[in-house]
């Protein structure tokens, strides 16, 4: 590893300025050349973490399954109406407490900002308040109200006494459940938190390309899980022209059980498959009976949407780029 002395002659000879009697870490990512003062005393003393610490990293990957969980169930509740309770209730409760500490560990995470890397406090609360701050504290605040509501006045027995005061509680944080939607906009930070892992790793322009291909394709399928989800909350909350939807039609024939008294697991398939057709060439109605066999069919998803124009495009765009970082003078940015 190069020594502080090195890594400010290699600052210098890029033409950076460096203050007398200071160490610099240099670090050369894809973006640019940042200069990152080894200042870890003042860290300490702060609490402030290295945005590509070892700490933030492994915070980020934490929260990249919690973000998975958000972005993956938060959907099926609404759309399905499960009742807060149970398990459900214990994972809303801890993803609550996790973005909680997230809101405080944004707070106390340094920032890259032309080149270098800003650690005071007064400047990171400003960022973080021109940015999520509202969403992200409005979005804790509706879990809080879930789980409390939830806890003491369970949605069982707010339908026997309809009139008391914790079940008006309890009614309106279900309300409120369906603004959790917006909770998906926080898949935008996994384009942050990978960003965060590359730089920590280093890796290849071939992993990379492998990296964001396997991005594509799992927000192309995230996508259709939102299409069916969506699908399946229009056909159990509203009626067409004809007065009916088609979860009252029958799966196969006149003598096959409705959509709506089968399992919830054949009724999400049932709807995933349909979000899948219509991303791809000549649409067709999801006839298979069972959930396996449309699950046959999921396989096929990666070919038909992650080889298609649009992921090509954007790699494309990628290998372009990198190609010019390659030619242009350091500290430029293509």
């Amino acid at each position: 590893a190069p020594t502080h002395h090195q890594n400010n002659e290699q600052l210098r000879s890029m033409g950076g300025k460096c203050t007398p009697g200071q160490d610099y870490d240099v670090r050369i990512t894809m973006k640019y050349v940042s200069m990152v003062a080894l200042d870890s005393k003042t860290h300490r003393g702060r609490c402030i973490f290295d945005p590509s610490g070892i700490e933030r990293i492994a915070f980020d990957m934490l929260a990249m399954l919690f973000l998975l969980y958000d972005l993956c169930f938060t959907p099926v509740t609404i759309a399905w109406d499960f009742p807060m309770s149970g398990w459900l209730l214990y994972c809303t409760a801890a993803v609550a407490v996790f973005w909680t500490l997230d809101m405080m560990m944004t707070l106390r995470t340094a920032y890259y900002h032309a080149g270098a890397v800003s650690t005071r406090p007064s400047m990171i609360f400003r960022r973080y308040a021109r940015t999520t701050f509202v969403l992200d504290l409005f979005i804790v605040c509706v879990d809080w109200l879930t789980v409390f509501a939830n806890s003491i006045f369970p949605e069982e027995q707010a339908g026997e006494n309809p009139e008391v005061i914790g079940a008006k509680l309890v009614r309106f944080s279900k309300a409120t459940r369906v603004v959790r939607i917006v909770s998906v906009t926080r898949v935008v930070r996994i384009q942050v938190y990978l960003e965060h892992l590359g730089d920590r790793l280093h890796g290849g322009s071939s992993s990379k390309y492998v990296g964001d291909m396997a991005r594509l394709i799992v927000i192309i399928v995230w996508i259709n899980h939102i299409m069916s989800c969506t699908w399946f909350y229009i056909g159990r909350v509203t009626v067409g022209d004809t007065g009916t939807s088609w979860l009252n039609d029958p799966i196969r024939d006149e003598n096959s059980p409705f959509y709506s008294d089968t399992l919830p697991l054949f009724q999400y398939t049932t709807a995933f498959h349909w979000a899948i057709t219509q991303m791809t060439p000549g649409s067709m109605q999801a006839m298979k009976s069972k959930s396996k066999s449309k699950s046959s069919h999921y396989g096929v998803a990666p070919e038909a949407l992650g080889l298609g124009p649009f992921p090509n495009s954007n790699l494309a765009g990628d290998k372009f780029r990198h190609a010019a970082l390659r030619t242009c003078p350091v500290g430029w940015s293509a």
